[in-house]
């Protein structure tokens, strides 16, 4: 097998940008303290204003916290461990130590993939908790992401004291701050978890397409996908804090978010990227959303590296992992 040559990427290797970094930090701040705010309104549409800024403050809470965890903030990895739990905060509420969370996204560069099968777990569960779920799922309520997070609990509870009291601590104060909003406004808490899981859904839609296995001509391994919002307009993957480049993002890990289209575009030159259109997924969302929790990943490209989305169901992981 010829390996790839790749160009100079050295000047993307930590390449800070604290402008870039300082407008990202204070749009997601921003928008979580003032959607929030405009859920209480008597007015519907700010209401629904306030849906749309809180999720995607959360999408942008979560991708930050993924840059955090590559140390692409800051220089210092303190302020990146204080920046990235933070993040993690806003939208899960619970999670291990930083590091450990560093230690699990590397295991997703290296391609280790967890045991945890859901369709297997789907099967086993009583039909009547399948049907719910099932169900949920069809009306694009999330239920499989909170199976998954639920997974990813137990595991924890079931660990070592200190990470067992931590989460415990976490869960007290996040059911907590939940109970308050909702003695202020039950309304507006009914909205933050719409809000929630508008954000779960977009990050689902983004995620689901940027990794596949593929049978080849030397054996099975893992394709990276990159679905972008827009080819022809870079800009518009902004939305998703330029996670949409993910090809480049694996090649290298530590060039930040704000350089990812410019090294994406270089590394075209030497190897394809596999850029998908997201919009073009988006069918693909909708249309297998029962077969992806139930069959796997489906089939992104065939033997030869060829494009095959018209059965690409998706994998469906933890968010971030």
């Amino acid at each position: 097998m010829t390996r790839t040559r790749y160009p100079d990427l050295k000047p993307y290797l930590q390449d800070y940008n604290h402008w870039a970094n300082g407008v990202a930090l204070l749009y997601t701040l921003s928008a979580y303290v003032g959607g929030i705010t405009l859920l209480f309104s008597a007015y519907w549409w700010l209401n629904g204003l306030g849906i749309v800024l809180l999720a995607h403050s959360l999408v942008y809470a979560e991708l930050l916290a993924h840059e955090f965890l590559h140390g692409n903030i800051f220089p210092n990895p303190t302020w990146n461990e204080w920046g990235g739990n933070i993040m993690l905060w806003l939208f899960r509420g619970y999670f291990p130590p930083y590091q450990s969370q560093v230690q699990m996204h590397w295991r997703h560069h290296a391609g280790q993939v967890g045991s945890f099968n859901l369709g297997d777990y789907l099967r086993s569960l009583p039909p009547g908790g399948r049907r719910l779920v099932l169900s949920l799922e069809w009306l694009y309520i999330p239920a499989a992401h909170f199976l998954l997070q639920r997974h990813l609990l137990s595991l924890w509870l079931r660990s070592g004291s200190p990470l067992r009291q931590r989460i415990f601590i976490q869960l007290a104060v996040k059911v907590g701050c939940a109970l308050l909003l909702g003695l202020f406004s039950l309304k507006a808490l009914i909205l933050y978890i719409v809000a929630h899981c508008l954000a779960v859904t977009l990050l689902r839609v983004v995620q689901l397409f940027q990794h596949a296995v593929v049978s080849g001509p030397q054996g099975k391994y893992e394709q990276t996908f990159s679905p972008l919002l827009s080819e022809r307009y870079p800009w518009l993957n902004v939305f998703f804090l330029n996670f949409t480049y993910h090809n480049a993002h694996h090649v290298m890990m530590r060039c930040p978010w704000h350089s990812l289209p410019q090294m994406d575009r270089q590394l075209a030159t030497v190897q394809p990227m596999y850029h998908l259109p997201l919009l073009q997924l988006m069918a693909n969302y909708h249309r297998f959303r029962i077969a992806r929790l139930l069959n796997g990943t489906g089939q992104g490209a065939d033997e030869q590296g060829n494009l095959t989305l018209e059965q690409f169901y998706g994998r469906l992981t933890p968010l971030g992992y």
